[in-house]
This record gives C-alpha cells, sequence and structure tokens, in this order.
C-alpha cells in the first residue's frame, strides 16, 4: 500500500509546488469566480454598501451555486485573493488526481503506465482558463465513478438511493459532472442490453429503469429550473466562426480538429504531439486477448459514447463556450482507464510515459514566469486605483505566451480582482444576463453586465464618439492591456483619458470629465 501511495503522493507535490511556487494564481476565470463569490457573500447578508446597489444576489440550490459557496468559504479563510485563489486551483488539482487514483485502484487494482497518461490532464486547457465550478464537478464525477464501477451490477434500494445522492451532488457542482455520469451509466445499460443477447433483456430494462427513474427526477429539476428563469435548454447555439447547424465539410474538419483542445495549453503542436504520443504508448501495449474481458472493454466504448457526445454538443451553448469540449475531458480519463485496465504493462512503456509526462509538467512550469510578469504588472497597476470606484478592463492581447499558438489568456477577466480590493463595480462579470446557468447573480442594470469594450483594440476602428462618451460617463478607471503605444493615443487620446500610471503594456486611464483634471 505505500508503495501504491507514491503514485499519488508525488505528482501531488509537483502540483502543490507549480501553485504555491508563484505569486499569481494564472486562470483566467477564477478572479471571476473569486469576486462573484465575495459580492454574494457580502450581499446576501444584507449590505447595504454601494457595491451591493449595483447587484442583485440570492441563494438557490441549484448547479454552479456550490461552486460559488465554496469560494466564499475560502474567502472567508484567506481574506488574501491571491492566496484564495491559489488554494481554490490547488484543490481543484487535488479534486481530480485523488479521484483519478481511487478511480484507477477500483477499476484495476494497481497503478500502470495508463494511470501515469492520466496525469497529463490534470493542468488542461480548463485549467489554464480557470472553470473552476467545471474542475469541481470532474473531480467529484472521478469519485462517483469510483462509488458506481464496483456497484455496477447492483439494483438494490440502497444501491439507487445511493446513485441518486451521488448524481444530486454533481448536480450541485456543475450540469457537465452530471451528464457525464448519466452518460457512463447508460452507456453501461446499453452494453448490458446488446451483451446479453441469449439472456431476458426485459430483465435487463427492468433492472436499470428504477435507477433511471431517479436520474430523469433530476433532470426534470434542472427542466424546471430553466424554466423558472426563462431560459432554454440550448440558448444561442453555433460553432464559433461557423453557422449554427452547419453540416458543411469545414464544420466537421473543426470538429475533428478540436478534438486536441482541452490538451492545448501554451502551444499547440507540442502540447498535441505530446498526448498523442501517450496515447499511442499506451494503446500499442493492450493486447487482443485482454479485449476478450467484457466488463472492462466496456470502458472503451463508453470512451467511444464521450467522443459522440462531443461531436453532436454545439461549441456554444447556453452561454457558454467550449460546451462540446466538456465531454472530451471525462470521455479522455475514462479512456484512460480503460487502457488500465486491459494493458499489460512493461517497465519500458511505464518509463517512456513518464517521461512524456515529465516533460510535458516542465513545459507547463517554465511558461509561468512569463505569465507572472505580466500579472505582476496587472496586479501593481490595480493598485493605483482607490478604493470605490466603477472599472472596465481592456484587454486586446493574444493568448500567452505565443499568441495563435496558445489556448491560455490569463490576462482577461484578471481586472475583476478589483472587486476584492474595494472597488463598486467592475464591468462584464459573469452573471445571470450572459448565463442563465448563474440566475443567483444579476447585475441591477443590465448595461453593466455587458463585455462591450473587451478585445475593444484588436483589429477593430478606433472608438466611435459614443463609445468614448459610454466609457467617461459610466466609468471611472480603465485597466487596459494595450502593445501598442499609438494605437491607445488613437483610440483613447489623452485630452479624453489621463494617464495615471504605465508598465510595459498595461495602463491605468482615468476619464477627463468637465470640472476635473
Amino acid at each position: 500500500m505505500k508503495q501504491s501511495l507514491r503514485w499519488l503522493y508525488i505528482p501531488w507535490l509537483l502540483c502543490a509546488a507549480y501553485i504555491f511556487g508563484f505569486s499569481y494564481p494564472a486562470a483566467m476565470d477564477l478572479p471571476n469566480h473569486l469576486a462573484r463569490a465575495f459580492v454574494l457573500d457580502s450581499c446576501m447578508s444584507g449590505s447595504q454598501s454601494t457595491m451591493c446597489q449595483n447587484f442583485l444576489a440570492e441563494f438557490r440550490p441549484i448547479s454552479y451555486f456550490f461552486a460559488d459557496y465554496s469560494i466564499i468559504l475560502l474567502l472567508k479563510i484567506f481574506p488574501n485573493p491571491f492566496w484564495a485563489g491559489k488554494i481554490a486551483l490547488f484543490l481543484v488539482l487535488s479534486l481530480n488526481l485523488v479521484g483519478w487514483y481511487v478511480l484507477f485502484r477500483k477499476v484495476r487494482g494497481e497503478m500502470n503506465a495508463a494511470y501515469v497518461a492520466g496525469l497529463l490532464l490534470l493542468f488542461n486547457n480548463f485549467f489554464y482558463k480557470g472553470f473552476y465550478a467545471y474542475l469541481l464537478g470532474n473531480g467529484a464525477f472521478l469519485f462517483w465513478l469510483a462509488y458506481w464501477w464496483p456497484r455496477r451490477n447492483e439494483h438494490s434500494l440502497r444501491s439507487s438511493a445511493g446513485l441518486s445522492v451521488g448524481l444530486f451532488a454533481l448536480f450541485l457542482c456543475h450540469l457537465g459532472a452530471f451528464f457525464s455520469a448519466l452518460i457512463c451509466y447508460g452507456a453501461y445499460a446499453v452494453w448490458r442490453f446488446v451483451d446479453n443477447a441469449e439472456g431476458n433483456r426485459w430483465q435487463v430494462i427492468r433492472s436499470y429503469a428504477r435507477d433511471w427513474l431517479f436520474a430523469l427526477t433530476f433532470l426534470g429539476i434542472y427542466g424546471f429550473q430553466q424554466y423558472a428563469t426563462g431560459a432554454t435548454l440550448l440558448g444561442h447555439t453555433g460553432m464559433q466562426g461557423l453557422e449554427a447547424g452547419s453540416a458543411s465539410l469545414r464544420w466537421w474538419m473543426l470538429k475533428l480538429v478540436r478534438f486536441t483542445y482541452v490538451t492545448f495549453n501554451h502551444h499547440k503542436y507540442f502540447d498535441t504531439l505530446i498526448f498523442a504520443l501517450v496515447v499511442l504508448v499506451v494503446a500499442s501495449a493492450v493486447r487482443r486477448h485482454t479485449l476478450a474481458n467484457r466488463a472492462k472493454s466496456f470502458l472503451l466504448f463508453c470512451s467511444l459514447v464521450f467522443a459522440v457526445a462531443y461531436l453532436v454538443t454545439p461549441d456554444i451553448s447556453h452561454g457558454g463556450s467550449d460546451v462540446d469540449l466538456r465531454f472530451l475531458l471525462p470521455g479522455y480519463f475514462v479512456m484512460f482507464l480503460g487502457f488500465g485496465a486491459l494493458i499489460e504493462d512493461s517497465k519500458s512503456t511505464r518509463s517512456l510515459v513518464i517521461s512524456l509526462v515529465t516533460l510535458q509538467f516542465a513545459f507547463n512550469f517554465y511558461y509561468q514566469f512569463p505569465v507572472q510578469s505580466e500579472l505582476g504588472a496587472l496586479d501593481r497597476a490595480m493598485q493605483k486605483i482607490p478604493a470605490g470606484q466603477r472599472l472596465v478592463e481592456i484587454n486586446s492581447r493574444a493568448n500567452m505566451p505565443t499568441g495563435t499558438l496558445s489556448r491560455v489568456n490569463p490576462l482577461s477577466h484578471y481586472g475583476t480582482y478589483y472587486m476584492l480590493k474595494g472597488g463598486v463595480l467592475v464591468n462584464g462579470m459573469l452573471n445571470c444576463y450572459m448565463n442563465p446557468n448563474i440566475p443567483y447573480f444579476c447585475y441591477r442594470n443590465p448595461e453593466d453586465s455587458t463585455s462591450t469594450f473587451k478585445n475593444q483594440f484588436e483589429g477593430l476602428p478606433a472608438l466611435s464618439k459614443e463609445e468614448i462618451e459610454e466609457l467617461r460617463s459610466r466609468f471611472d478607471y480603465i485597466l487596459l492591456i494595450e502593445p501598442s503605444e499609438p494605437l491607445v493615443e488613437m483610440r483613447l487620446p489623452e485630452n479624453e483619458f489621463a494617464r495615471i500610471y504605465r508598465d510595459g503594456d498595461v495602463y491605468v486611464l482615468k476619464p477627463i470629465r468637465s470640472g476635473t483634471t
């Protein structure tokens, strides 16, 4: 057992070094989560502050709220938002790591190369985007799968009750985790039905009917939640840059390319190559005779079902982006789990996979240094903004550190940290107007919820007089990220916006109004 634990605590220590070894947590949406949790905590307690006059906040026991509530608890323990953010990232990493370890032990009983391959998924694109609720849900899903796997053929009232409690917990964490569990359970029911060709298939249907009744109950709860908030199940759907529902060759080619997006972080060619090599090495260790194990072969079938779910799901749905990719992360975990259950492990296979995963970790660690420099400049700039102001962040920088070769942008949403530093409003925080899944948090003025000025400079013409006037009238300060100094002067002229502070590409501007200097 002690020898087995090294497979857990060594990667756990590496995760701790990665999170706590740097000053600023580099995850795009994490400041948004922290700021929203801070506002929720303050305003639900009945505060009549100026900040709470700008927001509507109420408690609702629905999906996504659990993630925000967990951050509320973290902020009470760690008032420093950077430390709270680090702890939040470390917790979701730990949850996914321990969940993967427990699940692999339940299925295989011993660690092998496929377990190490699964560690490659910890630093995924959702981690760098700071999708805290989704990562929390994915870790909970891994624990649910570890609970369900040894009980998958049980259909007693006790097992059905345990399944329902687990589904409810997943529902509160994230809808992606909830639907991932339904995919696994439904795929196994189909697998048993087809595999029982000479048996009583009606008995298979009856044995799963009661469990599905529980699942459908939660689907009904979700549907009622959407109806109550005036939303639809899919909302606006489509593929970025393409027409919604298009079945063109280009649409499908983009879908196929996006299969690697979950593991594509800092450099698409390097990240994709490492992932492809790891999959190839682990898959090559599967032997034909091991596929005869029907129970464990199911896991590979289940990973294919996740792939189908990805293919039929739109990229943009219900106020969220990369919705289809949410099925790939659990699908890849299940795929490596299936490989792990079937491979004949060898020292050479294990060593090669360990080397590739270590190389990828070192690559991620290396790119923290330029990101930290950028975030440090932003933090120093925000310290120049006094408390009690209305702030808008305008970010025209491409993803870090290599533009189109990267899917990481830790600079976007960084300005929402200002809510924890005494701000009364920051433009564009994720709220009910932008995503109907969070009806418990809204701006009182819907215009404040928009991200009109995000990425304003990227290939866009100069701001119109109306837009300049809107900036001057609605906001007290502008946190600007723009690498081109001529563009700053052309779009935000100095006679309209005073330069309060500059640190490289980062500016703090203050609109000049009548009677002020």
